[in-house]
């Protein structure tokens, strides 16, 4: 039941941190193939011309735009669950101290 004080939280500091780095990582690679694919749309679009370029051109751009978002929205997660992890990390920490000066002191 949730309140009861009977509810149990266990966290894995590593493996959270572990997570966000590979979250991290994944963006970064993930917009380095992006960044690429668009230079490599990008030169094909220089040498084409007429409507059906301009109609393409706009929806890679959007495409683009999207993924860029994406990468952004990756990287942001990752420092929120890493921003968590220390929170976390420094609560659990701070707990066990003052638990461990009520124990020493009665």
């Amino acid at each position: 039941m949730a309140g009861s004080g009977g509810d149990q939280l266990n966290v894995e500091i590593d493996d959270l941190s572990a997570t966000a780095d590979w979250m991290k990582t994944t963006a970064q690679d993930f917009s380095d193939d992006v960044e690429k694919l668009m230079r490599d749309v990008q030169s094909l679009m220089q040498k084409w011309r007429g409507s059906a370029a301009d109609t393409h051109q706009t929806a890679w751009n959007e495409w683009a735009d999207a993924a860029r978002d994406l990468v952004g929205a990756l990287a942001d997660d990752a420092d929120a669950l890493l921003a968590g992890a220390r929170t976390f990390d420094t609560t659990d920490t701070n707990s066990a101290t003052q638990l461990n000066a009520v124990v020493v002191k009665a």
